[in-house]
């Protein structure tokens, strides 16, 4: 039986010519239009793709089976009602030579045809994670000895003090947890394009920062975001309270003074943020005296939990005035100084950890799985950020490619994806919300950056050279109650949270689970 699509996924299974996003929600079907798409592309007639020209990749084996499945379940269904199709019988057939994986299975491909490149052995292979973690941590333990010791350690990544960076890290505690916390570190930032090149240019950021006014300063310009989106979410709600209390005469005299206040302070730390002055937001905050709300008798419900918002906010206020702004200017330049200090130090070791464990996988002719991803990044992308021929070559191959779970890449697999793409041929498909789990080293930030660059799916003539964006809304999993909650919860997260992931109108799911189906 023909399934009955949506609007939004035919949007999604046939729009074609740019790269294409699709922001879909939980149970939207997602994995159905997906695998709809590529089964229209084979039996396109005017103009047919060919499987073993897609590059379809998942997340894991277990997606990647799945879908090779559905994609032969429906090639199977397509030559039933056409019997003599020879070109779907060759799709058929081909099935299993299409590149349907993992990211990892699609890099270790990569290394294996161009391990003379890299300097790796021809019979190299991939260490299980078992060997992979006892090899790092010898290595670490060995490493942290040697640095005690001051022995085996070059001139280059020599520390002075190392004593005083293994006490950042466990305190009083002893070394003992040291090496786990070095080591987690390191993994951390294998996900990021520059790796630990990051800890020495933030370093160096921090260097320069500190001849600045702390406003101007990348961890200014958070920390004072951060006050102004917490502070603003409570204007907004006594703003819409002061028609109520201006309508009411007791109200008016015992609360209207106190939150006329409040809104007046909030716009004021606006106003500061904006103009990134740290230093009169300090004293703004430092200042800040509440004006004490008068007695009411027999509020309403609504009064009163209107009053529980203004004793959060004051609790807001407290936390952010403790935790931001507690440091005279001098402490604050004395801070960045030694942050920088120490991350130059820890990138010194970390890089001589590098050293070590290429110098023995090498020696082992292995790779481990983090190593995947980095060597195929270091294949694809040259030293000024440009595709390289390999890259060139390799997106000749692919006249579409498709990735599910997109808000689960990192900057590194983006990279790769983006070197292998063409201008116009990806669809990236994924659900922003799932993000908060932060698998593997997920940065949702690059799901979000391509939803707010391309056009909006429903609105075609605004043409966006770079891309589009879908919306699948629909819900067709969960009953009503259930979705009204989900909403509700998401909306209060998302809009209320720090960072890069806004919620849009489009975020929220639609209830579109069928009468029958929930048992009505």
């Amino acid at each position: 039986m023909a399934r009955n699509w949506t609007p939004s996924q035919l949007e999604a299974i046939s729009n074609r010519g740019h790269n294409l996003l699709v922001s879909a929600g939980a149970g939207s079907g997602k994995t159905a239009v997906l695998t709809e798409r590529i089964i229209r592309r084979l039996c396109d007639r005017d103009n047919p793709a060919d499987i073993t020209r897609m590059l379809i990749v998942t997340f894991t084996k277990a997606a990647a089976a799945e879908l090779k499945e559905r994609i032969s379940n429906a090639l199977n269904e397509a030559l039933a009602s056409d019997i003599g199709n020879k070109r779907l019988s060759r799709q058929l057939m081909q099935l299993d030579r299409a590149k349907i994986c993992t990211i990892h299975s699609f890099c270790l491909d990569l290394l294996r045809e161009n391990f003379a490149a890299l300097g790796l052995p021809a019979n190299f292979r991939v260490a299980d994670d078992a060997e992979s973690k006892l090899l790092r941590q010898n290595i670490m333990n060995e490493l942290i000895e040697d640095y005690y010791d001051g022995s085996a350690i070059p001139d280059e990544y020599a520390i002075d003090d190392f004593a005083g960076l293994s006490d950042s890290f466990t305190g009083a505690k002893g070394d003992d947890e040291l090496a786990d916390k070095l080591l987690g570190l390191h993994t951390l930032f294998e996900s990021y394009r520059d790796s630990i090149g990051f800890l020495k240019r933030f370093a160096e950021e921090l260097e320069v920062d500190s001849t600045k006014d702390f406003g101007e300063s990348r961890c200014g310009q958070v920390i004072l975001n951060i006050v102004s989106e917490r502070l603003e979410y409570y204007r907004g709600i006594f703003a819409d309270a002061l028609p109520e209390l201006m309508n009411d005469e007791k109200l008016a005299k015992a609360y209207l003074p106190a939150f006329e206040n409040d809104i007046e302070f909030i716009r004021e730390t606006t106003r500061l943020c904006s103009r990134q002055d740290y230093s009169g937001l300090g004293e703004l905050m430092n200042s800040y005296n509440p004006t004490r709300l008068g007695a009411v008798r027999g509020a309403s419900d609504d009064i009163k939990a209107l009053k529980d918002e203004r004793d959060d906010f004051k609790d807001e206020q407290k936390k952010l005035k403790a935790k931001f702004f507690s440091l005279k200017p001098e402490k604050i330049v004395e801070n960045q100084l030694r942050t920088a200090d120490m991350l130059h130090k820890l990138y010194h070791l970390l890089a001589l950890f590098d050293e070590r464990c290429q110098s023995e996988k090498k020696r082992r002719a292995i790779v481990d799985f983090s190593d995947l991803e980095r060597l195929a990044y270091t294949l694809l992308i040259d030293a000024d950020g440009n595709p390289t021929e390999v890259a060139r070559s390799t997106s000749e191959l692919f006249d579409e490619i498709y990735i599910d779970e997109y808000q689960d890449v990192n900057s590194l697999q983006d990279a790769i994806f983006a070197a292998v793409s063409r201008e116009n041929n990806r669809f990236m498909v994924g659900d922003v919300k799932q993000s908060i789990y932060g698998f593997r080293g997920a940065e949702p930030d690059i799901f979000q950056s391509y939803r707010q660059s391309y056009t909006h799916g429903d609105d075609p003539e605004i043409a966006n050279p770079l891309g589009c964006t879908i919306y699948l809304s629909d819900n067709f999993r969960c009953d009503e109650p259930i979705i009204k909650f989900t909403n509700l919860v998401s909306e209060r997260l998302f809009t209320n949270a720090t960072g890069a992931l806004p919620y849009y109108p489009e975020d929220g799911l639609v209830h579109s689970k069928l009468a029958d189906e929930q048992g009505i």
